[in-house]
């Protein structure tokens, strides 16, 4: 990714101080993950800010964290590549980042005032400052004979020499502009190029002429005119005109007042505009008279028309929240892999969501959980090189793998889906829900990869607790379970259940065979009377931990260490 790391200092929820959030340098798309409330738009917010956008006059006191505009809002954005330009000495300057800043004013008419700006950092981070010569007089400027000034560069003047930053929210707001900045007028500015160039020339029927296009169009505008020119437009012209001339004065007797086509410029810029046709008998209606479902499916065609089309040599910035918004699970995943495709062209992809369609295991380091620490939030990404190849082939089977637990408050892994089943089932007749505190039972493929598991979600700051076999009888005679018994335990710190063999054992049947133990399981935990279990009983236990551990944090039982059984 082209962006290197963010720095936030008292903006909105991540605050009081400097919050420093790094991207990862082998991937252009990352996803924010993380609860409602938790930071993730606000993070987006603070990189569109930093490069440009939503840019204002004046700065909004809710950006301060805690309200306090006392505290100086700043957002620092890296580079991982600085932009270079040549400077009026033909030297090359170095621009390292983008910065936001907002402060209080202290002295004079701005006192007590919110005051905003938007520059560059250069290579030493501070502000960028380009040599600039006054100019005394026409031709190129010589800075051996001008004076020269050295003033702050605005980021909206470099930003471009990044990409266009392209932002699109669940509302879909301004999706479907045809000018200006969107996709959309991106896509048309293509179109618009094309139409301008000499090399586009059009056939006149009549005489078989041939003229560039841009000529062809003047000449039916002007024919258009003659047609639709009558003397009543005339009439209205003239008045129009001479009245003018009198409420300017005698100064003013060239004044004239003409009611036209548009131009094929102005045609190109302003008239545009996108209409959609459902089928061969229905009419063509303006986006606007769509319904917001539609929409969303119009602008991923566009997106995906924007990756086959768009220039290779000229990457833009994404920044999308909840792309999941108002599409069904397969195109949520379709949606997912246009995004995917635009990170492979180059361009940086950042998106918040709530799906796991558009997060998976394999590919962790891209995803960065944002969660809050009292009123504070802060960014965890894991870094650590770990094993999830096999995820990819649970992935397809599937469709959705472990991913769900990016967006999980808590986590319980267990060895294979038999251990999960019994374990989702033992809370049932509990009166317990994980889903009801976004908790994730996760099945993850086998006991060898749970210390991976571990790793992955102590990064990201997530609570988890495992549920694994002893295999008594089988630690003597084999090294290798031996080996993964002890590592799951020296990566759970504690956190953990383990049978002293394993759960059919503790439930007194013996396993079934592939495809008959998982639906066998179930049944004996459904039968079971947990209220009547022995003092020293395994199930009991289990339960007991199971419980402590899915018990709100806020009654102090998240954090505690069940031992093993």
């Amino acid at each position: 990714m082209r962006l290197e790391r963010i720095e936030l200092t008292n903006y909105r929820s991540f605050g009081p101080g400097t919050t420093i959030i790094e991207f990862p340098d082998q991937e252009n798309i990352v996803a924010l993950v993380g609860a409602n409330n938790a930071g993730k738009s606000n993070l987006l917010s603070a990189v569109r800010l930093a490069l440009g956008g939503g840019r204002r006059d004046a700065g909004d006191p809710s950006d301060f964290h805690q309200l306090d505009i006392t505290q100086e809002l700043r957002v620092d954005l890296i580079l991982r590549q600085p932009i270079k330009r040549e400077n009026i000495y033909r030297k090359v300057d170095v621009i390292q980042g983008f910065y936001f800043r907002a402060h209080r004013g202290e002295r004079g008419a701005e006192k007590g005032q919110v005051k905003t700006e938007n520059y560059c950092l250069d290579e030493a981070g501070q502000t960028y400052r380009p040599a600039a010569a006054l100019r005394r007089r026409s031709g190129p400027p010589d800075p051996d004979a001008e004076p020269v000034r050295f003033l702050p560069a605005p980021a909206s003047r470099i930003v471009p020499l990044l990409g266009r930053v392209h932002y699109l929210s669940p509302s879909l707001y301004r999706a479907f502009d045809t000018s200006g900045y969107g996709i959309l007028a991106q896509l048309l500015d293509l179109y618009r190029d094309d139409f301008r160039s000499d090399a586009n020339t059009y056939e006149v029927p009549a005489s078989g002429e041939i003229v560039t296009r841009a000529a062809a169009f003047d000449r039916l505008a002007a024919r258009m005119g003659e047609v639709l020119r009558t003397e009543k437009l005339t009439e209205i012209e003239q008045s129009l005109s001479d009245n003018l001339r009198v409420v300017l004065g005698p100064n003013a007797a060239g004044a004239e007042v003409t009611i036209a086509l548009p131009t094929a410029e102005e045609l190109l810029a302003e008239v545009l505009s996108l209409r959609v046709q459902d089928d061969g008998a229905s009419p063509a209606l303006s986006v606007n008279r769509l319904g917001d479902g539609y929409r969303s499916l119009l602008r991923l065609a566009i997106m995906r028309t924007y990756a086959d089309l768009a220039a290779d040599d000229q990457p833009a910035v994404f920044l999308i929240e909840e792309p999941e918004a108002y599409l069904n699970p397969h195109l949520r995943r379709f949606f997912a892999g246009t995004l995917h495709k635009l990170a492979e062209l180059g361009n940086d992809v950042l998106v918040t969501t709530h799906d796991a369609a558009f997060v998976s295991l394999p590919a962790y380091p891209t995803v960065i959980r944002i969660a809050k620490r009292g009123a504070s939030s802060h960014g965890y990404r894991c870094t650590a090189a770990l094993d999830f190849s096999y995820e990819k082939l649970a992935q397809k089977l599937r469709r959705g793998g472990n991913s769900e637990v990016f967006f999980a408050a808590k986590a319980i892994l267990c060895e294979g889906q038999d251990d999960v089943a019994a374990v989702r089932a033992l809370l049932d007749r509990r009166g317990g829900d994980p889903d009801a505190f976004n908790i994730s039972v996760l099945d993850c493929g086998g006991r060898e990869n749970l210390p991976d598991y571990l790793r992955l979600l102590d990064e990201l700051h997530i609570d988890a607790f495992v549920i694994t076999d002893g295999d008594a009888s089988k630690i003597q005679d084999n090294d290798s379970t031996a080996k993964n018994v002890a590592a799951v335990e020296a990566a759970a710190a504690g956190r953990l259940f383990r049978f002293s063999e394993d759960i059919e054992t503790a439930l007194g049947t013996e396993k079934r065979g592939r495809g008959e133990n998982l639906v066998h399981l179930v049944t004996v935990v459904e039968t079971l009377d947990s209220d009547r279990l022995s003092a020293g009983s395994e199930i009991g236990s289990c339960i007991a931990a199971l419980e402590a551990f899915c018990r709100p944090a806020s009654h102090g039982a998240s954090d505690a260490k069940v031992p093993s059984a």
